[in-house]
């Protein structure tokens, strides 16, 4: 009993050690924890009408915003996503589909490898105790620490915010957007090849949540033509 409880034990700290986190405290330059990018920089809205405007932009990982700077330092969201064709932030283009943000991470032929990335609370606000200890604040302490109009959470000192990062991944062919969390859902892109992208995938022990693995797949479904 005492083995399984130890193998058990061992196997949650594995799980909790791999699952990608992000911390912020009180002082700490928080565009570096709530946003993709360090600090806000140059990019370009192109809206659907072809007019392009410039500006500092940023995505906002905790709201699933692109947000941008005014005049006098204001941090303002993107007021109707469903307007702009796209937007450009130093490597990455980002479209607006649903109720999203994709950013493209790379074209394969006539496909791309979309993503969507935010973060979640993993606890609530705590404050340090005595000796070293945490203690849970209110529920509601979260959402009332937040902001909006500059971006940032304000917090007490010695309060500590944990944030998970999460990260979806999508093919998209033919303007449509496909998830990749299955087999069968990773399987729609390719309506005259499905078998040969499952047993590819299966043959391979590709992760279809994995960027790289599914990076592979898209490379060798190109040269194969499926």
């Amino acid at each position: 009993m005492k083995r399984l409880f130890l193998a058990l034990l061992l196997l949650a700290s594995s799980l909790s050690l791999s699952a990608q986190t992000r911390e912020l405290r009180e002082g700490e330059d928080q565009t570096k924890v709530l946003y993709k990018y360090p600090g806000f920089v140059a990019g370009q809205v192109i809206l659907n009408n072809g007019t392009r405007t410039q500006g500092l932009l940023n995505y906002n990982l905790y709201t699933k915003t692109i947000q941008f700077k005014n005049d006098n330092g204001t941090v303002m969201d993107i007021a109707d996503p469903s307007q702009v064709a796209y937007v450009d932030m130093v490597d990455r283009r980002f479209v607006w589909r649903g109720n999203n943000w994709f950013e493209i991470l790379g074209d394969f032929g006539d496909m791309s490898i979309a993503c969507i990335s935010y973060l979640t609370p993993k606890n609530e606000a705590r404050s340090s105790g005595d000796y070293g200890g945490q203690s849970i604040a209110s529920g509601s302490h979260r959402v009332r620490n937040y902001d909006a109009a500059t971006g940032q959470f304000v917090l007490s000192t010695n309060q500590l915010f944990v944030f998970e990062e999460h990260f979806e991944y999508y093919v998209v062919r033919k303007n449509k957007f496909y998830r990749t969390n299955t087999i069968k859902s990773l399987e729609k892109p390719f309506s005259k090849s499905k078998a040969e992208v499952r047993a590819y995938v299966n043959a391979n022990n590709l992760d279809t949540n994995n960027l790289d693995d599914l990076k592979t797949l898209l490379n060798h479904a190109v040269a194969e033509g499926w």
